[in-house]
């Protein structure tokens, strides 16, 4: 019973840690193309505007950028799929689990109170 849903999460744990290494990668490549063309921008700027025109219109296009950032991370909502599968039912071999709790808990306090001399077990001293 635990053997499926040990693979399953295994399974699951796996592709997180693909997501989470690709987007890495990603992440850093897009700060590498990020600085070069803020580089670039910056000796083009230069060139027309002067040292300190360059700064400033490079820092309003990052405020700019991380507003925008912001305000797609703010809007985000979940998917409808997504939703409706966290107010789901959960899967049978869950179900079938979940009744065997009960019988569980009863045979785990029917083993202390045997274990602690509760139940006719044998005594501890005291």
């Amino acid at each position: 019973m635990f053997g499926a849903i040990e693979l399953r999460l295994l399974k699951l744990a796996r592709a997180i840690a693909r997501v989470l290494a690709m987007t890495l990668v990603a992440t850093l490549l897009l700060l590498g193309a990020l600085a070069f063309l803020s580089l670039a921008g910056w000796l083009w700027l230069q060139a027309h505007l002067g040292p300190l025109m360059a700064a400033l219109c490079l820092a309003g296009a990052n405020l700019v950028g991380a507003g925008i950032a912001l305000l797609l991370a703010r809007t985000a909502r979940p998917k409808a799929a997504d939703r409706a599968a966290a107010t789901a039912s959960p899967s049978p071999a869950f179900d079938n689990a979940d009744a065997a709790v009960p019988e569980l808990v009863q045979a785990f306090f029917a083993g202390y109170r045997a274990g602690s001399g509760g139940a006719g077990g044998p005594e501890r001293p005291s």
